[in-house]
């Protein structure tokens, strides 16, 4: 929910997040008209029961049209009106004529001001989290590591580094307010 102005506002890296996802190439691209599949927590701690709004989280001033989940909800606030479908938790399967929007939070304690406080192994998954966004592989991350190290939700994480990439890029991130943010793009083999 950072992301979202007014909450944004007084933070930059937040803003330059923001403006990161809205511009990627496969945004400014043919693919805008494409369907838009939102991947992200269906967890009842990310639900609210006003849809389409961001009351929830501080902004009842923000209404995106749809959504329930804080997930699609900031999607739809970064990306405006488009085609979406269903919402749902797995990335698989992956529809090749879709835009696939993935929304994953990294380490939850990276600094001692985090939410999860200071965890000593979060910054080296911070790194490595960023590894894969930038490359589309990476070094073995299990379940284990990625939750002991602060990862909320280690399954998403692990069906990312599933995925058959055949282009990688990462386009921005931070970690100011202790949890890896990452806007990647990739291109998957389908």
């Amino acid at each position: 929910p950072a992301l979202i102005e007014p909450l944004a506002a007084a933070d930059a890296p937040s803003r330059r997040l923001a403006e990161a996802a809205r511009s990627t190439a496969l945004l400014r691209s043919d693919e805008a008209a494409a369907a838009v599949d939102i991947v992200c927590s269906m967890d009842q701690a990310a639900y609210t029961a006003w849809t389409g709004s961001l009351r929830a989280w501080g902004a009842p001033q923000v209404n995106v049209g749809g959504g329930n989940y804080l997930g699609e909800l900031v999607t739809r606030y970064l990306l405006g009106e488009r085609n979406y479908r269903a919402t749902r938790e797995h990335i698989a399967p992956v529809d090749p004529a879709a835009l696939t929007v993935v929304v994953i939070d990294g380490p939850a304690g990276l600094t001692p001001r985090a939410p999860l406080a200071m965890i000593d192994s979060g910054p080296k998954m911070h790194q490595l989290l960023r590894q894969l966004i930038a490359t589309g592989t990476s070094e073995g991350l299990t379940h284990e590591e990625l939750a002991q190290s602060g990862v909320c939700e280690p399954q998403r994480w692990l069906e990312l580094a599933q995925l058959d990439v055949a282009h990688a890029c990462l386009l921005d991130d931070d970690a100011t307010l202790g949890v890896g943010r990452y806007v990647g793009e990739w291109e998957i083999n389908a």
